[in-house]
């Protein structure tokens, strides 16, 4: 489980963190032609997707190697890699057009990015922190454990509302794109 959760984490980490430097690194030639802005941090965020599934490939071989039995919750895992792919495009969307700005964005998401890690369960059971945070780390972390596959249940509420928030960072930062 401490595998696929950190290749999961590192996808976020890594799309949206390229994603920052997606339209100013790009600036040179967005003042040379029109080209949609979206169309650089969509690519970068697709990049590293393409390299997750390439991660989550070689994952697969380390599980038949090490004769991992899969069971029914395996097929929530499609459902779980689109929610993760809006959820980064959306916040990549913003982090990008935020950067072009603020500048110091970039800085203070890495800051954002080392409490973030800590604050997901992968390392430590949930049990540990206390039920108020636990509730909100449930609730509001799209990063958080809950509805995974590997946890043998059913996605329940809080991987909905994770992907509504997904959903809602990805349609905000196409909006915020468009306007």
């Amino acid at each position: 489980y401490l595998i696929i959760g950190q290749t999961l984490y590192n996808f976020m980490s890594e799309s949206t963190t390229q994603a920052i430097f997606s339209i100013i690194g790009n600036a040179s030639l967005l003042k040379k032609t029109y080209v949609p802005k979206y169309v650089f941090t969509v690519s970068k965020i697709t990049s590293s997707f393409v390299n997750m599934v390439f991660a989550l490939g070689a994952l697969v071989i380390v599980f038949v190697v090490c004769r991992v039995v899969p069971n029914v919750f395996y097929l929530f895992i499609p459902v779980i890699l689109l929610q993760e792919y809006l959820f980064c495009l959306g916040l990549g969307m913003l982090l990008a057009q935020g950067c072009v700005f603020f500048r110091d964005i970039q800085h203070i998401y890495n800051a954002v990015l080392t409490a973030w890690m800590y604050l997901t369960p992968l390392f430590y059971p949930i049990t540990l922190l206390p039920e108020a945070l636990r509730k909100l780390v449930m609730t509001l972390n799209p990063s958080d454990r809950a509805g995974m596959p590997d946890a043998g249940s059913v996605p329940d509420s809080g991987w909905i509302c994770g992907s509504r928030s997904g959903t809602s960072d990805w349609s905000v930062g196409i909006l915020k794109d468009a306007g």
